[in-house]
């Protein structure tokens, strides 16, 4: 009976199936002799007479023991990564050197440089015959922070009719997000970062402050260093959060508590704290109970303040440098005459006193010691005399304390040459100190206090008298000493 045969009979059915049955096990048991041989399972193909055969596959290796990110090919791995934004993708590239390959692919970087900076005009980056690694990265991150550069700086133009500065630096700051940090190193090498808790903005200055709980112990502090930090990317003219950014040294001190302390007395303390002035408009406050670190406050004058953020680098502060002198034979007063000085006195919540001196001038019979003196407010003429209304005191806090410092403030200064630029600039806390060298009877004063800045460009005298009867300073004299060497520099004379 043939196999097209259609069985009829039970005998014939029965023979039919046994027939089949056989066959069935026979193909059965050579495919479990194929699975068996090859080490893994067999795939079934066509072959030219339409009949399956089976092929052999690759041997799958299995991996003893835990299985872990690494052993991802680098495909799955590109594939995650494709979901990373900038941000994920540079903290990704520090992990190892095969991640640093992976998270800096061209592929992957060409698409965030499309979104984040696109040129409105015609595009004229040109992508080389042959792409050298991270390309794309580096494109993107230059483009970007041109940009950002470029926006910025359009807005400094406009000056300050008051200050000779730009009229729009706190926006431009607040535009840019840019942030503080402060960076306290120890003796191991290792830094502790702080982000600022608090930024007050002033037409002059800014004051910025920075306090934790987590503070390391302030005798292993061996620099204190600020930075400003400088986001690259931007959405709608804001800066996007986790936004990959970019580092600018501000300052740098360098510090040995012990020694310092042995050699400096607090300037001024309260119940809670000491507090004390440190070179570079920096101030720093221990707690009376064990003496480590409360708070830090810093000073950072407006005057160039954009650009040593976003020209600084990591390891090097933007240093300014000098106009070209123009020299004036004819004039034989050059660079004593037509300055102005615009000063103010302030802290963190509000200015308590801003005056404004024009046309200053100093004789030659006035330069002495190596310094061209100005009487800003005379002493013997009463029509000068300044007011300040209430008390001179600092405000501080923390995370669970606050205060007042009594006979601190914040000293904001701009002097103008007679072509406008700014010629000297600072922005530094400063002490009130009894003296009984300016005292005047006019106004029923009970004691006079002094404030005194110097540093090598020159030195700022400021004498108060306090009234008790109407609860008020009385500014009786104020004298601005200029260095003849920073005149000598700025204006190419001889003065000595």
């Amino acid at each position: 009976m043939s196999s097209s045969t259609v069985p009829t009979s039970q005998q014939q059915i029965k023979q039919y199936l046994r027939k089949h049955k056989k066959k069935w096990s026979e193909e059965k048991s050579a495919s479990g002799d194929i699975k068996r041989s090859g080490q893994s399972t067999g795939q079934r193909s066509l072959n030219k007479s339409n009949s399956y055969s089976y092929v052999k596959a690759k041997p799958v290796l299995m991996r003893k023991g835990r299985t872990t990110i690494d052993h991802l090919p680098d495909e799955v791995l590109y594939k995650i990564f494709s979901f990373f934004g900038a941000h994920h993708l540079l903290l990704t590239a520090r992990v190892c050197k095969r991640w640093n390959i992976l998270a800096n692919d061209n592929l992957l970087w060409a698409e965030i440089f499309k979104t984040y900076a696109p040129n409105k005009k015609k595009d004229t980056t040109l992508e080389p015959e042959n792409i050298p690694f991270s390309f794309w990265k580096s494109q993107c991150i230059k483009r970007c922070s041109d940009q950002r550069n470029k926006d910025a700086f359009r807005h400094l133009r406009k000056l300050h009719p008051y200050t000779g500065l730009p009229r729009e630096t706190n926006k431009i700051l607040e535009r840019c997000g840019i942030q503080w940090v402060l960076v306290l190193q120890d003796s191991r090498g290792e830094q502790h970062e702080m982000r600022a808790c608090g930024n007050f903005p002033f037409c002059m200055s800014s004051l910025v402050r920075w306090y934790s709980l987590q503070s390391p112990s302030l005798r292993e502090i061996r620099k204190i260093q600020v930075y400003s930090i400088n986001p690259l990317f931007f959405e709608r003219g804001r800066a996007v959060a986790n936004s990959p950014y970019q580092r600018s040294l501000l300052l740098e001190l360098e510090l040995k508590w012990d020694s310092w302390v042995r050699t400096n007395s607090p300037t001024s303390s309260d119940d809670l704290v000491n507090l004390y002035l440190l070179p570079q408009g920096v101030m720093l406050a221990t707690w009376k109970g064990d003496g480590e670190l409360a708070f830090v406050a810093a000073c950072l004058h407006h005057h160039q303040l954009v650009q040593r953020c976003l020209y600084g680098t990591r390891q090097s502060a933007f240093i300014p440098t000098l106009p070209k002198p123009v020299f004036d034979d004819v004039d034989k007063t050059y660079g004593l005459h037509d300055y102005s000085c615009t000063m103010e006195l302030h802290h963190q919540r509000q200015s308590i006193w801003n005056q404004q001196f024009r046309r200053l001038h100093c004789k030659r019979e006035n330069l002495v010691g190596g310094y061209a003196f100005f009487d800003l407010i005379r002493p013997d003429y009463s029509s000068d005399h300044s007011i300040i209304s209430q008390k001179i005191v600092l405000p501080w806090k923390t995370d669970a304390f606050k205060g007042r410092l009594e006979n601190v403030t914040i000293l904001d200064m701009t002097i103008l040459d007679e072509q406008g630029h700014p010629f000297w600039c600072l922005s530094s806390p400063v002490s009130l100190q009894s003296t009984s060298e300016g005292l005047s009877f006019d106004y029923s004063s009970d004691g006079c206090c002094c404030i005194k800045y110097v540093e090598p460009k020159g030195k700022v005298v400021m004498e108060l008298n306090w009234s008790p009867d109407r609860e008020q300073y009385f500014v009786t004299r104020l004298l601005v000493a200029v260095s003849l060497q920073a005149i000598n520099d700025w204006f190419g004379t001889l003065y000595k």
